[in-house]
């Protein structure tokens, strides 16, 4: 009896001891699923925090209007939804539209710098005090503003991505094909994260201004079609050698492009001469071949373009009065009066057909005008009347529209004049825009166009560089 009483026990020991260690592995997988479950839930919050960090806010200064400048007398603002005022280490809730009037003498100024954070981050801040194209400009991210010599400094503090909603359609009408709005999205991207990576506007504690000085911002309100090119492309620059390249553009060429030592400095390895068009061009920087080019239409992408030629007279009055005013302006020429003009020699052409050099031959003597800007801005077209590709009047220009011309000598009742007939509308280096809506109409996609016009490039995302 005894015996068998002993041999239950041990039974009872050996199956309570099954149990436990059944229970242990239980235990183990219920840890292991919690630790994996722990695991998940920490990556999916690494993860997120991960997108919080690659996003890439630029700053932003708001000149005043017509872009004049960067201080302020004033400034009113106000919010479509509630919005944060924090100035030193206070804050106090704004309300949803009430208007905020910050002047120098402003109180707030007095614990330093003043923030204006919506708390929805989809709300705009208006500025009254300033007028853009659509009216008062109105603003995604938060508003600073800080003193400096009395003024107001005023910066806009926003993601990329919304900055580009206001840069796009104030360098493309809006209108455009929407493959052309992603091309100038992607440019328009490449140039804010460089400028985000220079630091150029440091003096400030900003990365631009919102001027042509970098790039035109929130002159025109954005369409649902820019909206959708920047989505799309949301990230995507243009490298060369995985860095951001200076994706130079322009409005419309004359038929071909140049490169970028029209400036006087030396060419991008990633910026080239293209002639616009599906047929091979002919070298457009002997002067007979341009001469030629410049005096019809060919068959580029440009050519349905108001710019894509033009022409304006001058008398030889009005021609020395403007090169005589302008001689001063310029540095690097060795004479600042040269008389009464009597000729214009084309000494040097560059790539694509743009003029170089010039010669302008005076009645007290002579001097050469080097680089496009130059010699553009020496021709001061604001009192005649510049034509253009289908004998229309146009105007609004102070000097050519590009540095794509010829010279004729014409005389009309005893009387000389000037007449350039050229092409073209801006430097002439990079992406022409008109050309880019013709090339995305025939179906081309907005890589294809990019890597038309820049050399041996790559599209990449930049929160992954």
């Amino acid at each position: 009896m005894k015996k068998y009483i002993k041999l239950g026990i041990l039974l009872l020991m050996v199956m309570f001891t099954v149990f436990l260690i059944a229970l242990k592995f239980s235990e183990n997988d219920n840890i292991a699923e919690e630790v994996e479950t722990k695991s998940k839930y920490k990556l999916a919050i690494s993860n997120e925090k991960e997108d919080v960090d690659r996003q890439v806010d630029i700053r932003v200064l708001i000149m005043t209007d017509d872009f004049e400048n960067i201080f302020h007398s004033k400034a009113t603002l106000k919010c479509d939804s509630d919005c944060k005022l924090i100035y030193g280490d206070k804050e106090k809730i704004i309300k949803a539209g009430k208007t905020i009037n910050i002047e120098p003498e402003s109180k707030y100024f007095k614990k330093g710098k003043i923030k204006l954070v919506p708390t929805n981050e989809n709300a705009k801040i208006e500025l009254l005090t300033i007028e853009r194209q659509y009216g008062n400009p109105k603003y995604f991210g938060s508003i600073e503003l800080d003193l400096y010599d009395d003024k107001i400094l005023i910066t806009n503090e926003v993601s990329i991505e919304e900055y580009l909603y206001g840069v796009v359609p104030s360098e493309m009408p809006s209108n455009y094909e929407k493959t052309a709005l992603m091309v100038q999205a992607v440019c328009a991207r490449t140039y804010a994260y460089s400028q985000v990576l220079s630091e150029s506007y440091k003096k400030y504690n900003a990365h631009v201004d919102d001027s042509v000085n970098y790039q035109v911002y929130n002159n025109v309100e954005p369409t649902e079609d820019v909206i959708e090119a920047v989505d799309e492309t949301c990230g995507m620059i243009i490298t060369y050698e995985n860095e951001p390249i200076n994706a130079l553009f322009f409005s419309t060429s004359c038929g071909a492009t140049t490169i970028a030592d029209i400036w006087g400095n030396k060419n991008f390895p990633y910026i080239k001469s293209v002639y616009l068009s599906e047929k091979k061009g002919v070298d457009l920087s002997k002067e007979e071949n341009f001469d030629e080019f410049i005096r019809k239409e060919a068959d580029t992408y440009d050519k349905d373009y108001d710019l894509y030629r033009w022409s304006v007279m001058m008398s030889a009055d009005e021609l020395s009065y403007s090169v005589n005013k302008m001689l001063p302006t310029i540095d690097d020429v060795k004479r600042t009066y040269v008389g009464e003009v009597k000729d214009i020699e084309i000494i040097k052409r560059g790539k694509g057909g743009i003029i170089k050099t010039i010669n302008i031959k005076g009645s007290e003597g002579n001097v050469k005008v080097r680089l496009q800007s130059n010699i553009r801005k020496l021709f001061d077209i604001s009192n005649v009347t510049l034509y253009d590709k289908d004998g229309e009047k146009t105007g609004g220009f102070d000097m050519l529209p590009s540095g794509y011309f010829v010279v004729d000598k014409v005389v009309k009742d005893g009387k000389l004049y000037f007449e350039f007939i050229g092409g073209g509308f801006g430097h002439g280096v990079g992406m022409s825009q008109n050309a880019t809506r013709t090339m995305a109409e025939k179906g081309m996609t907005y890589e294809q166009i990019i890597k038309f016009f820049y050399n041996k490039v790559e599209i990449k995302n930049m929160y992954e560089l």
